[in-house]
């Protein structure tokens, strides 16, 4: 039991905080065992730190949607069944929430729906555990919801290098003590049964993020509101793309045909949680109980990419803190007193084969070198590109050179009209182009695009450096 006698007093107007579990022991050995070389976790800590030589090298990895307070005191209908005795105030709620991730000791805990004002809360306690934590930023929110993810990770062994913000996803760029950066996707993907292709996007949006930056691992985990192994997110991460596949039922429903067109990522994904856990043992990987007797199982995931089998997942954290719990929350439904959201906590700790420094995932390795340049400086990067790029034709890069030539409209002196008319000429043109020229080379084209368009933007004037 923990006891936190300070609290901030703008916050809350009570003076003392008490920890307590309904059940204290996890009781793992009672859960069926999973394979030889995977077991139950009785916790989730690991080495005090990544780089130590004589101890293998293991990074953990805790995942939990908490339950924004607005969503559960707005939508009372869909709360109908929780037990008057349940904690439901944030201020019952919060130190149990604390409590569960305390016990864990992740070395990274990965949070959805938390609301802007509570990550306040549980930065104050968790960083006097040895925790920083990252809020998704506020604007990058879905719509007005006043909820979002939030990366926690031990100071210790990690310090914080970046961070990208979409609307249900944030990129953390993680660095350990041997130099490794770990790529730390925490997500939230949308919600509606209805929009499969959508979850995909942000998917893809994210993992594209990933790829212009210096990483040597990646995990992607969170609230995926799609089950693992029966949705085209997981065919998505576990296959690269969506593109061959055969009709998609997501939910009941098929899945719109865009998702093919979705573009693929780079990586070579594996799910800790085996899929086979769904069918063999579904009751061993419910992450979702709503009323009593109605929940899902693998709706929250971990993926981690291992491209030559260097990574394995040596222990997997049993949702559910013992039979007794399983079957008290099954039949009450959640959250309740036995816990304190209607999703359930999963994790994993993942050990390497190898110590020191990995090869760099990133797969647009010249893409940082550009934001330091000026505009000139960006200039010759894109006329030294155009000049070692082949076009199968003089009319070609005739055509290119004219494209490129009418980026900058800021500096003419035209109406309004006639720089719509313009710019719609010019996509125009430039979709007719790239559709002649062969698909792995036009990212070469698009990059020098970019580079003029940068260049534009810091220069602010007309100029043509063809």
């Amino acid at each position: 039991m923990l006891r936190y006698k300070v609290l901030r007093q703008s916050l809350f107007c009570f003076t003392g905080i008490r920890f307590t579990r309904t059940i204290l022991h996890s009781n793992h050995r009672h859960f069926r065992a999973i394979s030889e070389e995977v077991s139950w976790a009785q916790s989730l800590e690991t080495g005090n730190c990544t780089s130590r030589k004589d101890e293998k090298r293991q990074v953990s990895i805790l995942s939990w949607n908490i339950l924004s307070q607005h969503l559960f005191d707005s939508t009372p209908e869909w709360y109908h069944y929780v037990s008057k005795n349940a904690p439901l105030a944030w201020v019952d709620r919060l130190p149990r929430i604390l409590d569960e991730i305390l016990l864990w000791k992740a070395d990274i805990a990965c949070l959805q729906e938390v609301e802007f004002t509570a990550f306040d809360d549980l930065q104050y306690f968790l960083q006097n555990e040895g925790y920083v934590g990252v809020m998704q930023s506020a604007k990058k929110r879905t719509g007005d919801y006043p909820y979002g993810v939030a990366t926690f990770y031990k100071r210790d062994k990690f310090c914080m290098k970046k961070t990208f913000h979409h609307s249900r996803t944030m990129l953390s760029l993680l660095e350990d003590h041997d130099d490794n950066i770990f790529a730390i996707v925490n997500c939230h993907l949308e919600g509606s049964p209805k929009k499969a292709a959508t979850r995909v996007k942000q998917l893809h949006n994210i993992l594209r993020d990933s790829g212009k930056y210096t990483h040597h691992d990646i995990i992607v985990c969170g609230d995926f509101n799609c089950i693992l192994n029966n949705s085209a997110s997981s065919t998505y991460l576990l296959n690269g793309s969506c593109n061959g596949e055969d009709l998609f039922y997501e939910w009941g429903r098929p899945v719109d045909r865009c998702v093919s067109d979705i573009p693929p990522h780079p990586y070579n994904f594996q799910s800790a949680y085996p899929v086979n856990m769904l069918n063999e043992a579904p009751l061993d990987y419910v992450t979702y109980v709503s009323s009593p007797h109605r929940y899902v199982s693998g709706l929250d995931q971990i993926w981690y990419h291992d491209l030559n089998k260097t990574i394995s997942v040596t222990a997997l954290k049993h949702p559910f803190q013992s039979p007794d719990q399983r079957r008290h929350i099954l039949e009450s439904g959640l959250p309740s007193i036995y816990h304190p959201s209607d999703h359930l906590p999963i994790g994993c700790i993942l050990e390497w084969k190898s110590d020191g420094k990995r090869e760099d995932l990133c797969t647009h390795p010249t893409d940082h070198i550009y934001n330091d340049m000026n505009a000139i400086e960006l200039r010759i990067a894109a006329t030294d590109l155009l000049e070692s790029f082949s076009f199968d034709t003089p009319e070609q890069k005739a055509e290119f050179l004219h494209i490129v030539n009418d980026i900058n409209l800021d500096g003419e002196t035209l109406s309004k009209d006639d720089k719509i008319h313009k710019l719609r000429d010019q996509r125009r043109r430039k979709k007719n182009l790239f559709s002649e020229i062969p698909k792995e080379k036009v990212s070469n084209l698009e990059k020098i695009i970019k580079l003029l368009k940068r260049a534009n933007s810091l220069l602010n004037e007309n100029t043509n450096i063809f």
